[in-house]
């Protein structure tokens, strides 16, 4: 058998020149790029020729393919900051809106409601895309078409001066003063990773807090911040935080200026109250600046008029900030005015995704308010109508209006919710307390004032009348009951609210009901700590009304040297005393002391034991052992231990004692012996 025989030539392959080191002497090489063809031999490769032919004649065109689809225009997009849904508004309202649900890693929002910031740089789903451009960080969106773009900056040569003014524990302070107009970026070459580490940049010195008014609140900074405007000589104050964009415990980053030399269409549409257009209202776009007193400084930037769809349509400059509006209304219509607010004016921040902004305006509207007795058809006459808007508090604007003969008042104001009062009522009659405006034509009907229930030691009787009203007013903390007989309550009020009506009970916190067979209330009992009753009452049928109240706070003179009341269950009963004394609490046995509180509203006493956590020197109880009966595994008896009473010498303001069973509580008053 022979020696095996040297390996033969090896073809090889590549879109590139072959490498020095490819391959071994007398192998080819075929460069599928360019076809050129190459040979190696001991000093290297050598390129041999070029097997492409020469380019062949045109073919014969194709058949044309059928007509695609044609696209569609966007009219928004909107992102959910909370639910990451991205959502796609179209132009032909016949389709209905695209969702997207972007994953989480896309984006992040920014504290305190700033931008959206997207990550990574492109992205594309369901037929919508993003590009995060290099250039400048502008985001484009595209479908079938490019949306838009954020911003198309361009440098300022005339920059600015940087100042700093000082440092504070863990922050540095700079002042910018821009040279020109323009768009503030606040530029670093660093990334961080550190939540701790960023730049804040406001439009105040009063930089302490996060809470402040921020121009542009950025963190992670990779390579510049958003814009945010100035103006020639206006100044920008940078706040800097944490140590990842340091270098040799200085910040590294520089402060630039662009200005913005593109304009974008904007519309504004102006709609009334029932979502009607508004044509030929005037809608006036204004920059403002917020001076040191809160008040703004407005500078009006942009006029346009609305068409017959009640849009303006503008072209304006991306700014970082917001665009305050004031709407004129159109002359010779009800329509009522927005008018543009120095301390609170309405605003929106045009072209972050969107490009329309909807803005609705009041209208004025006829109300005519007829006033009548009980009887519900005689006109009051003499009475002076005033309406007051529901959001202002009960605040008197000067909507007042006197009634006719026919006991009539008219306006003419904005359609709203309002509460009506009046002036100049007869002698004998009342407005029902928190009376509202349901209807621009509505009838108001006075009621009966009620009469007056005289209480004597915390106790009345009441011989009540169908058609009459009934007034119980006391100022003591207490148990409050009213008690039926012989008839049923119709309606009951606290303070002008209902407690209920028709003899239907509706929720009120503080009250319990009691029924009869007939499922109609007999009884009625209200427990308060807080505020006195003010009732009034009228019956469905003559009855006899009882009311009573339990006081559940006593004073210093009704205390005394010793005070025992008679104490519900599961209520707390305030007992108001002088300091320097010995104050003993006791119960009934078998009752015990469920809590008790001393100048506080946290409990010694908790059932049946002193609360380590909140017993002082001079506290002590005793305990009665009750017979269970039942025994251990050795047969011994088992006991329930609770307080019977209490004992402090502490007290300065009052003490607080609540049973769990209805019960007697007592307290006994003596002088604290001298140490």
């Amino acid at each position: 058998d022979g020696e095996d025989g040297a390996d033969g030539a090896t073809w090889l392959f590549g879109e590139v020149a072959p490498a020095a080191t490819a391959g071994k002497a007398g192998d080819f090489y075929l460069d599928t790029k360019t076809f050129d063809v190459y040979s190696k031999s001991a000093t290297g490769w050598e390129k041999k020729g070029n097997i492409k032919g020469a380019t062949g004649d045109d073919g014969a065109p194709g058949t044309p393919g059928d007509k695609g689809d044609e696209g569609v225009g966007i009219e928004n997009i909107t992102i959910n900051e909370n639910t990451g849904v991205l959502t796609i508004f179209y132009t032909d309202t016949a389709k209905a809106p695209a969702t997207f649900q972007l994953p989480a890693e896309l984006f992040h929002k920014h504290r305190y409601g700033e931008p959206i910031v997207f990550s990574p740089a492109t992205f594309e789903k369901g037929g919508i895309s993003y590009k995060v451009c290099e250039d400048d960080g502008h985001v484009e969106f595209f479908q079938t078409e490019k949306i838009g773009t954020l911003s198309n900056p361009a440098p300022i040569t005339a920059d600015g001066d940087v100042v700093v003014p000082t440092e504070d524990f863990n922050y540095t302070y700079y002042k910018y003063t821009a040279k020109a107009d323009g768009f503030l970026r606040v530029e670093t070459p660093k990334q961080s990773g550190d939540y701790c580490s960023r730049f804040y940049v406001y439009d105040t010195e009063k930089f302490d807090s996060d809470y402040d008014d921020e121009l542009y609140n950025h963190t992670d900074i990779d390579g510049y911040t958003t814009e945010c405007r100035l103006e020639e000589g206006q100044s920008a104050y940078i706040k800097a935080s944490g140590e990842d964009y340091k270098v040799e415990n200085e910040y590294i980053f520089s402060v630039k200026l662009y200005e913005d030399t593109q304009t974008y269409p904007y519309s504004v549409t102006v709609k009334g109250p029932d979502e009607e257009a508004v044509p030929g209202a005037t809608v006036k776009l204004y920059t403002g600046v917020r001076g040191d007193d809160w008040t703004y400084t407005f500078t009006q930037a942009h006029t346009a008029t609305t068409d017959a769809n009640g849009k303006a349509d503008f072209n304006i400059k991306y700014i970082s900030g917001s665009y305050f509006y004031e709407v004129v209304a159109p002359a010779g219509t009800d329509y009522i005015s927005l008018q543009l607010n120095d301390e609170y004016p309405e605003s929106f921040a045009p072209l972050r995704f969107e490009k329309n902004v909807d803005v609705e305006i009041g209208k004025n509207v006829d109300y005519n308010i007829t006033v009548v007795y009980p009887d519900g058809t005689t006109p009051v006459k003499g009475v002076k109508v005033k309406l007051y808007p529901y959001s202002s508090g009960y605040e008197n604007i000067g909507l007042e209006a006197d009634v006719d003969d026919n006991g009539v008042a008219k306006f003419k104001t904005e359609a709203y919710n309002y509460y009506v009062f009046m002036d100049n009522i007869p002698e004998g009659y009342e407005l029902a307390p928190r009376t509202r405006l349901s209807n621009t034509t509505q009838t108001i009907t006075l009621q009966k004032a009620p009469q007056t229930v005289t209480i004597t030691n915390n106790a009345a009787t009441v011989n009540a009348v169908v058609g009459e009203r009934y007034s119980i007013s006391k100022d003591t903390h207490g148990v409050y009951t009213l008690t039926v007989t012989n008839g049923y309550i119709d309606t009951l009020t606290d303070r002008g609210s209902s407690v209920f009506t028709n003899g239907e009970a509706g929720y009120k916190s503080g009250y319990t009901f009691e029924k009869d067979a007939n499922n109609k209330i007999t009884k009625i009992t209200y427990k308060t700590s807080y505020y006195p009753v003010q009732w009034v009452f009228t019956v469905s049928e003559n009855a006899t009304v009882n009311f009573n109240c339990a006081p559940t706070e006593f004073t210093k003179e009704e205390v005394g040297d010793s005070l025992t009341i008679d104490a519900l269950a599961n209520t707390e009963y305030k007992f108001n005393i002088e300091a320097g004394k010995t104050y003993t609490i006791t119960t009934d046995s078998g009752v015990y002391l469920y809590t008790v509180k001393v100048d506080s509203s946290y409990s010694v006493v908790s059932a049946s034991e002193l609360n380590e956590y909140n017993k002082e020197d001079g506290d002590s109880v005793t305990v009665d052992k009750v017979d269970s009966g039942r025994t251990d595994s050795n047969g011994d008896s088992i006991y329930y231990e609770y307080v019977l009473s209490f004992t402090t010498t502490r007290a300065q303001n009052y003490i607080t004692v609540a049973l769990e069973n209805a019960g007697h509580i007592t307290i006994t008053v003596t002088d604290t012996p001298s140490v």
